[in-house]
């Protein structure tokens, strides 16, 4: 009976396990994978979010350029200074003005429209707005208006090239950071330009 369970015994002796080499090396191998696996989720994930960025910032410029186009679709006159008509105008301290229309007294959203361009103040994170600049539609003279869109590259705004037919042609430029900087100061931004052109009605 002693023989038969130390012959038993003996035989559950020989069933092993992992050794601390093969746990050792599985968790190694282990690790490996996902590492891997994780740095190829991130990488995946930051090309999607600028992508998402991007998209987000075409769509806002093209808001932009069909928002204008309505006023200078209305436009009785175009300029690119303040007009002569509008009497005691003046650009408020700090800003570009860019584009001014005329349009006929009484027309909703106002006669009187300017574009107007800003550099992002340093440091304002209130209301927080991407620089580098930002485009400012006002209706009232020494007044900065209501902001537009942001996130224009310095000097994306140009002047619009006017025709005698009235055709405007009107080009932004926008600049964005990923990850974003409250500057928008980075290495490598992603720059996207849109353009459009509008005829006028006659005068």
């Amino acid at each position: 009976m002693n023989n038969q369970i130390l012959a038993k015994l003996t035989r559950q002796s020989k069933v092993t396990g992992f050794t601390l080499v093969e746990l050792l090396n599985a968790m190694a191998i282990t690790g490996v994978i996902i590492t891997v696996g994780g740095s190829g989720l991130v990488i995946i994930l930051n090309y999607n979010r600028q992508a998402e960025v991007k998209t987000d910032l075409r769509i806002e410029l093209n808001r932009t350029l069909d928002f204008m186009a309505d006023d200078l679709r209305e436009a009785n006159n175009i300029s690119t200074s303040v007009p002569t008509s509008w009497t005691g105008w003046t650009v408020p301290a700090g800003y570009s003005g860019v584009l001014f229309v005329t349009k006929s007294p009484g027309t909703p959203g106002g006669s009187q429209v300017a574009y107007y361009l800003r550099e992002k103040l340093p440091g304002a994170t209130s209301p927080v707005w991407q620089g580098p600049q930002i485009i400012y539609r006002a209706t009232a003279t020494n007044n900065e208006g209501d902001a537009l869109v942001d996130s224009i590259q310095t000097g994306g705004f140009p002047a619009p090239t006017i025709t005698n037919s009235r055709q405007v042609t009107l080009s932004l430029t926008g600049q964005i950071c990923t990850p974003p900087t409250p500057e928008n100061i980075c290495s490598n931004p992603q720059i996207l330009t849109i353009s459009t052109k509008i005829f006028a009605r006659a005068q």
